[in-house]
Order: C-alpha cells, then sequence, then structure tokens
C-alpha cells in the first residue's frame, strides 16, 4: 500500500465547503468576532462553535469559565485559533482533545501543551513521533501561503506562522504530544456543567479515532471518520480499517436523533446524513474495486479510475490512495 504523502495531505482543508447546504444560521462567518478562522454556531444555545479551515474541523464548546477545544489544526495556525476561540469566549479552564494523531489535527497542540490538558487516545502518543517532518513542512508551506492570504487574514496569522517556522530547527515531539491519553472504550470528561461522552469504537481511519458525543447541545465530531464530500484519505500506516469504519459509522449514526448536528473531520458541517454518505462512500468503493479485480483491471488502471460515485467529490489526490488501499486489502 501506498503510505501518506504528507506534503499532499497539508492540501487538505475545506475543499468540499460548499457542497452541502446549510441553514442560514449555520452559514460560515467571520464578521462578528472578526475571526481568522471561518465559524459555523452550533448548538441551540450561543456557546458551541464548529471551526473551519487550515486543517481538520475544530469544535469548540464555552460553559462559564470552561471550555473544551475539540481538535487544533496545522501547527502554523495553532496561536491564530487560540487567539480566534478568545473571541468566541473561551474561558480560561480549557482542555483540549484530539480526535486522532494525523498533523492537521495535532500540530496545532503545540500552543495550547503550556497552559491546557490535551486528551487523546493512548495509541496516539507514538505516532507523534513520526509526525515530525510533517510538522516542519507545516511550518514551510504556512510561510509560502500568507503571500496567498487577503491582507485582513495576514495580519492575523502572520506572526504565529513566522514564529513556528523560525523554530522549525528545534522542534521536538514533546510539544505536540497530548498530556492525558485514554484507554477505555467510553470515557466522560466535563466542560463546566456539561457532559462529554467520548467513544473509541476499534480502527476505522486510524488505530486511535476518538468520537465526540455532546447530549446536552445534540452534536457529534466524528474527527476523520467522516469527510463530507471529500474523499476519505485510507492511512496504510495508521491502522486504517475501512471494513471496521463501516461499523463504527452505524454505531455513531445511533446517537442522537433527527436533528443531531454532526461536525465532520473535513467538509461541511451537517446533520446525519453526512454519515449515512461516508458509509456510502466506503460500500461503493468495495463494490467497484472489487468489480474491477473481477475484470482483471490491474492497481495501476484501479488507481488511476474514477468511479461514477466519486465524480464530483473534492480532493482528487486522495481517490488513487483509496483506491489503491481497497484494492490491496481485497487481495490479500
Amino acid at each position: 500500500m501506498n503510505p501518506l504523502d504528507r506534503r499532499d495531505f497539508l492540501g487538505l482543508t475545506l475543499a468540499a465547503g460548499a457542497a452541502a447546504a446549510l441553514p442560514a444560521w449555520a452559514r460560515p462567518h467571520r464578521a462578528d468576532n472578526n475571526t481568522f478562522f471561518e465559524v459555523v454556531p452550533v448548538g441551540d444555545k450561543g456557546n458551541a462553535f464548529a471551526i473551519l479551515g487550515e486543517g481538520g474541523n475544530s469544535l469548540l464548546i464555552n460553559d462559564g469559565d470552561s471550555s473544551l477545544l475539540v481538535d487544533c489544526k496545522n501547527g502554523p495556525f495553532g496561536q491564530v485559533l487560540l487567539d480566534d476561540i478568545r473571541k468566541l469566549g473561551a474561558g480560561d479552564d480549557l482542555t483540549v482533545l484530539n480526535t486522532h494523531h494525523h498533523g492537521d489535527h495535532t500540530a496545532g497542540n503545540i500552543a495550547f501543551r503550556e497552559s491546557s490538558n490535551i486528551i487523546a487516545h493512548a495509541n496516539t502518543l507514538p505516532r507523534i513521533d513520526a509526525n515530525m517532518e510533517w510538522y516542519q513542512r507545516m511550518g514551510e508551506q504556512a510561510v509560502r501561503q500568507l503571500d496567498e492570504l487577503p491582507a485582513d487574514k495576514r495580519a492575523m496569522a502572520e506572526t504565529a506562522v513566522m514564529s513556528y517556522a523560525e523554530r522549525l530547527s528545534s522542534l521536538e515531539a514533546d510539544m505536540f504530544r497530548p498530556t492525558s491519553p485514554v484507554i477505555e472504550p467510553r470515557e466522560f470528561i466535563a466542560c463546566g456543567s456539561i457532559e462529554i461522552e467520548l467513544y473509541r469504537m476499534g480502527n476505522g481511519h486510524t488505530d486511535n479515532d476518538l468520537i465526540v458525543y455532546c447530549r446536552e447541545l445534540n452534536l457529534v465530531h466524528t474527527g476523520d471518520l467522516v469527510f463530507n464530500r471529500v474523499h476519505p484519505f485510507m492511512d496504510a500506516d495508521g491502522g486504517c480499517d475501512p471494513r471496521n469504519w463501516r461499523n463504527v459509522l452505524r454505531n455513531v449514526r445511533q446517537f442522537g436523533d433527527d436533528d443531531t448536528t454532526v461536525i465532520p473531520g473535513h467538509g461541511s458541517v451537517g446533520t446525519k446524513s453526512v454519515i449515512d454518505g461516508q458509509i456510502k462512500y466506503i460500500e461503493d468503493i468495495f463494490e467497484a474495486v472489487a468489480d474491477s479485480i473481477s475484470k482483471g483491471m490491474t492497481r495501476e488502471q484501479v488507481t488511476e479510475t474514477t468511479y461514477g460515485f466519486q465524480q464530483g467529490v473534492s480532493v482528487d489526490w486522495i481517490r488513487p490512495i483509496a483506491n489503491g488501499f481497497i484494492y490491496d486489502l481485497l487481495q490479500e
């Protein structure tokens, strides 16, 4: 199987942002709080926000002086994220949670580690060391990216990006490593008076996926178990198991009700329909690749194919990786 091309994966942010229609209240906005990132209010209490762009989707929940932040984006933008969540009312008692080890969800930990407890599954810890080259390349890319930003966004990000870039030669794994590993299949943490449930349901996108569920706000953050209208990345070196991935999502779908808000790892915020879409993509890719194998197609031919269900899906460089992963799995 082909390993993850870290340089390519840095480019995966919100390419499918316009793919799913949202009600007016849930459309990304920045003006009210002058934030760098696009912000989607979620829940119905005005205290929770999905934060989109520059890495995986983040989630902020506030309750008084306590806050929970799920996922920290690309490293050079970690401090920018911290600045933004303060504008959104984050309290001094801030807990951070990583849904899995990939760098676009954990590299921003560097801005939070000295002041916040960072929770992740125990399997995340040894994988942080393997991310170091990825974390360094983020800095190089972010410096180039500054020239492409609008003036107002550049003003918000430049100091943080350049500070990260200046530290590239001295970056160490401990600067990114979560501080509180969890191992149980179900854990409870508190954000002020709000109870948060954490679930680990076996290998799916990786071998360290955590699902974050808040009953009180009727929302779930799936991490990269859901790519909404984005090709799902299947990491051969990260413990990916597409067969169980489907089973995990079927279980996650039982959370909440028809009005539950789903924050995917990448792509637009939605409802349970985005979970259904990810399940169907995985089922379709198994069926399509199996049919190609039965017709004698080679691995190269399969990776070059865009199947019908893949047309119009964003971040196309992931498609051949996914097709090749399933081909290898079915040939075992």
